[in-house]
């Protein structure tokens, strides 16, 4: 788990989140068991901040020569980190490297040199208050995990202070 993290480029200074769902807010983050209350849609809510949990590491293999990287090196996905940059884990290292790994047969570009053979799953665990006060955390899974993060889409409207001035 990372703390207190955000996952898109262009931060998370949040202050008004709006929900689109009902969903339920937990007590604990990454703990489904007890409920802290249940958003509706329209209900207006505060972000505090959010870990992500990497629930599933994901795995590519290089098939074409790279700077730094062998044909058939193995590389570990864990992290989005923002602006098509993710932590991967490679022979004992983690570095942050723009992806370079593909889905497709075949690739559009030459940039990308290794083969996506399981993807990486993410779940982002905000903690958001109501507008009673009431806290909870809600996990937001990401929805597209090869092309970075969108987390909550259909769930939450994330509001950026500067859009409307809060």
């Amino acid at each position: 788990m990372e703390e207190r993290v955000c996952p898109y480029e262009f931060g998370c200074d949040f202050i008004k989140w709006v929900s689109l769902a009902r969903k339920p807010l937990f007590k604990n983050d990454s703990d489904t068991n007890l409920i802290a209350y249940w958003m509706v849609p329209g209900d207006s809510l505060t972000f505090n901040y959010g870990n992500m949990h990497i629930d599933q590491v994901g795995i590519a293999i290089n098939i074409n020569p790279r700077e730094g990287y062998s044909v058939g090196d193995t590389l570990y996905l864990l992290s989005y980190t923002g602006e098509g940059n993710f932590d991967i884990w490679h022979k004992g290292n983690i570095k942050n490297v723009e992806d370079f790994w593909y889905r497709d047969p075949q690739p559009a570009d030459t940039f990308y040199t290794a083969r996506l053979i399981v993807p990486q799953r993410m779940t982002w665990w905000v903690l958001l208050t109501n507008e009673k006060g009431q806290k909870g955390w809600l996990p937001l899974i990401n929805d597209c995990p090869k092309n970075g993060a969108c987390f909550g889409e259909n769930i939450v409207n994330m509001i950026p202070k500067d859009t409307h001035g809060f």
